[in-house]
């Protein structure tokens, strides 16, 4: 909930935003764990063992969140400069369970006021220039089920994130360039089987972005981010200069969407994803290889009883690829070639 007001002060235009937010849930799993282990990879699967009978569903997590932000944003000579300042008050509460006995296990609660501030200047009508810098309290990382010390939650902590870039309208397509830093807490499962924090995971990046109708019904969109991530700070400085792990080295991504001229209402999409390589340790002894999928799409758009309906189907993965998806402590192995239908319908 929140308002937004206008007024003007020495020939400044303000726009004033203050707002309330507030979260709470709920978080838990069951499942199905075996005591002995089938050693396989994705090249060369073997059958699991066999598997005990599910575990009841229990709570793992209780999270609240509340917030307060107070935000104003200035404009002067005639919208060509937009200044931006204001405060977020946060307070952060999470409970960690044993999900089969309900058992409290760890609890934190975390609250901080942080500034966020950002300039926009237009030193041409379709060209803007823009720098921002926000903050702001995140929940820690989770031990992942793998660890001795599982869900374990650690404590919040208060995360900055700094952004600059250009922006340009150039009619029917837009061009975009921006520099970003994002540093946060970097989780270790270590010999003991043990997850612990270790230092600082610095992302640094450069993202590029294009999209548009470059000519009448056909729509296309590019986009391409370079990461130069790396550990800092971590125990001993034994693995500091390391690249995370699960961060990608790049990604790619190119789409296209074609309203056919010939049928009313239908049209063909695609899109092409590339992801680097990237590490599932922080030692960086495991690698996985960069990796490609294609798309592609129908979408058919009519009306049913005076209310718009559009249908699509999409195939992923068209060509079955094979690859690991990394995400913190977890590797999961990618989905098969899979079609998804769906319909909207605006009421």
């Amino acid at each position: 909930m929140g308002g937004r007001f206008h007024f003007d002060t020495f020939g400044l235009h303000h726009t004033l935003v203050a707002g309330y937010t507030s979260l709470n849930e709920n978080i838990g799993y069951a499942y199905a764990l075996s005591a002995t282990a089938n050693p396989s990879n994705l090249y060369y699967p073997k059958p699991l063992p066999e598997m005990p009978a599910r575990t009841p569903w229990g709570r793992s997590q209780h999270h609240r969140l509340n917030s307060e932000q107070l935000i104003d944003s200035i404009s002067m000579l005639d919208d060509r400069i937009l200044l931006m300042g204001g405060v977020r008050n946060q307070t952060l509460a999470v409970d960690a369970y044993t999900p089969t006995t309900g058992t409290r296990n760890s609890s934190y609660a975390s609250s901080a006021i942080s500034p966020l501030a950002g300039v926009v200047i237009k030193p041409l009508e379709h060209v803007s220039l823009y720098a921002n810098f926000t903050s702001g309290l995140s929940q820690g990382p989770t031990a992942p089920g793998a660890a001795s010390t599982a869900n374990q939650v650690f404590a919040p902590y208060s995360s900055k994130q700094y952004e600059a870039g250009v922006k340009a309208d150039w009619g029917h397509v837009m061009t975009s360039a921006s520099v970003f830093q994002l540093p946060q807490p970097n989780g270790v499962l270590g010999a003991d089987n043990i997850y612990r924090l270790s230092g600082t995971t610095r992302v640094r990046g450069l993202e590029l972005n294009s999209y548009g109708e470059v000519v009448p019904g056909l729509r296309l969109m590019a986009s391409a981010t370079f990461y130069d991530a790396s550990l800092i700070g971590t125990t001993g400085r034994t693995k500091d200069g390391n690249h995370p792990a699960a961060i990608p080295d790049c990604t790619f991504n190119v789409g296209a969407d074609w309203d056919l001229p010939w049928v009313p209402g239908l049209g063909v999409n695609g899109r092409v994803q590339h992801t680097g390589h990237e590490y599932l340790d922080a030692a960086n002894n495991l690698q996985m290889p960069a990796w490609t999928r294609y798309d592609a799409g129908l979408r058919y758009s009519t009306t049913i009883k005076r209310r718009p309906v559009v249908f699509r189907a999409t195939l992923q993965n068209i060509f079955a690829k094979r690859y690991w998806v990394a995400q913190s402590a977890y590797l999961m192995e990618s989905a098969p070639r899979t079609v998804l239908l769906s319909a909207q319908i605006d009421l």
